[in-house]
């Protein structure tokens, strides 16, 4: 027995097993493809008050956010706010219902007031709420994120290809052999140096596409606190809110 309950996901590029905490409270261990699982209750245990700290955090980072419960009684949460920490920029959200099929959204507001995001049409569907809104983060993430990091490739000498943006269910970001990055648009929800610290790594595997020595200590001159980033990241993942994972593959 370990204090708490899972789920155990198998991953081929897992190379050690690892907690992850949803902002439902929900825990799922990541192992290795092949991990023999009778001995995980042993690995786990001293884990537990951990895992009882992360969800009382999670629980009043939601709070803190202003999460209200969309559609019925105990249903998924839908933000009041959005905090775009990385840009330091915050939207009100408002849900304006009407019998349309579809849910849109636009931005609303004026300079010196708190800029507003407004869903409208079919808002009693939490779901194509949730769609809509990873789809203004994505273009939100394309107009600030992609910017930002060719101005980092010019401060550091490096060369980019293309940079895209959209929502990745476990990556922050990727560089293809080409020279191509791509990045999280879930990056804005971050503190700024957490950002920078991974469009810092993917710059840097336009110079060598792999994770040797070599490749941190390019890492480690341009982003000299990146250990730490590196920790702080992996609690950042299971910190992220409800409506911008995407859905279950099947």
């Amino acid at each position: 027995m370990t204090g708490f309950h899972y789920s155990i996901r198998e991953s081929d590029r897992a190379r050690r097993v690892r907690l992850v905490v949803s902002a439902r409270g929900e825990v799922e261990v990541v192992v290795p493809r092949g991990f023999d699982r009778r001995v995980l209750p042993p690995l786990l245990e001293p884990k537990a008050a951990w895992v009882e700290r992360t969800r009382r955090r999670l629980q009043m980072q939601a709070e803190a956010q202003g999460e209200v419960k969309g559609g019925v009684m105990g249903g998924p949460a839908l933000p009041q706010h959005i905090e775009l920490a990385a840009i330091g920029r915050r939207w009100a959200v408002e849900y304006r219902g009407s019998p349309a099929a579809t849910v849109t959204y636009r931005e609303a507001g004026r300079a010196g007031v708190e800029p507003r995001l407004v869903l409208g049409g079919a808002c009693h569907d939490v779901m194509a709420c949730r769609t809509a809104l990873r789809r203004w983060l994505v273009g939100a993430g394309r107009e600030e994120l992609a910017p930002w990091v060719r101005r980092l490739a010019d401060e550091g000498g490096f060369s980019v290809r293309e940079v895209s943006i959209r929502l990745q269910r476990t990556r922050w970001g990727s560089c293809s052999r080409r020279g191509n990055v791509s990045l999280n648009a879930a990056l804005l929800l971050l503190a700024p140096e957490l950002t920078a610290s991974v469009l810092v790594h993917e710059l840097c595997h336009t110079v060598r596409l792999d994770h040797s020595p070599a490749f941190w200590s390019l890492v480690r001159r341009h982003d000299p606190l990146c250990d730490t980033n590196r920790r702080l990241l992996r609690d950042a993942w299971a910190a992220l809110p409800d409506w911008v994972r995407l859905p279950p593959s099947v």
